[in-house]
């Protein structure tokens, strides 16, 4: 019989400083997420930012000068303006929200986690998506309620899929999981980065910036959908090896972004010492 005397004396067991380890709920490892991320730009919405290069990449023109009886002024060309140098509309209205959430404290309930279906859908599908990728051989880490928001500096940063351990290091992974129409016209669409960045542009900036967070130059876009008759359908993988050209234009458009985000911020400090 086991001798259970030492649970009769006095101070055989001393819990003062034991600390319990709690496990944390998918409710509040997905609010540190979030927490994690707030005040960043964030790669799923770089595309905010890197917006109209169609039209940033035409020959920059002096405008015209009219005057006010609308007439030509002639002579009167305005200096020319590089348009690779101005934040779209889009892109001011998401920072705004950036300086917004850095300049207030997170609270559960105003932050919107709104899920559609299809975004249901997709979060459930993901975990299918990379059983299939592992059972082709690659190997993924951080992924589900682990992933983690990677900071690039202090204000980008994204969260991949995942990470696909590789021999030559860590890549980063983006699975979507989209309706079968949209699935079929990544099949037949995307085959490299050239053209994920022509059908895609913000998958293809999302990737690329996740690739800069975690300081590569290349990562896997992958689509699934499950309810293909014929498996070879299923799941399509798209390795992506990114120009440096892209890498280099992204941080140029990140530099006025950050620009923007200090600019503002500075104004209220401005307006907070002229009133005291």
């Amino acid at each position: 019989m086991a001798d259970l005397s030492i649970f009769d004396t006095p101070g055989a067991f001393d819990f003062e400083g034991l600390e319990a380890e709690i496990l944390k709920s998918p409710e509040q490892i997905r609010w540190e997420w979030l927490c994690s991320r707030r005040g960043r730009c964030t790669s799923s919405n770089y595309h905010l930012i890197m917006t109209h290069l169609d039209w940033m990449e035409e020959p920059i023109e002096p405008e015209a000068v009219y005057l006010k009886s609308g007439s030509l002024a002639k002579n009167q060309p305005k200096p020319a303006i590089d348009k690779r140098e101005i934040l779209p509309p889009g892109a001011i209205t998401y920072l705004k929200k950036v300086v917004a959430d850095l300049r207030t404290k997170p609270n559960q309930e105003r932050i919107k986690d709104f899920k559609s279906k299809s975004m249901e859908w997709g979060t459930n599908t993901e975990i299918l998506a990379i059983k299939h990728l592992e059972n082709e051989g690659l190997v993924f880490v951080a992924t589900g309620e682990n992933q983690e928001f990677l900071k690039f500096n202090a204000y980008f940063g994204g969260t991949p899929d995942g990470r696909i351990l590789l021999v030559n290091g860590d890549k980063p992974g983006e699975i979507k999981c989209p309706d079968s129409a949209t699935h079929d016209d990544y099949i037949l669409n995307i085959s490299d980065a050239e053209s994920l960045k022509t059908t895609e542009p913000g998958y293809y900036w999302q990737l690329l910036g996740n690739a800069q967070a975690m300081g590569t130059d290349s990562g896997l876009f992958v689509s699934y959908d499950p309810d293909y008759h014929d498996e070879f359908f299923i799941c399509h993988k798209v390795w992506c090896n990114f120009p440096q050209s892209d890498f280099d234009l992204l941080e140029k458009r990140q530099a006025l972004a950050e620009k923007y985000i200090i600019e503002r911020l500075a104004q209220f400090e401005k307006l907070k010492q002229n009133r005291l």
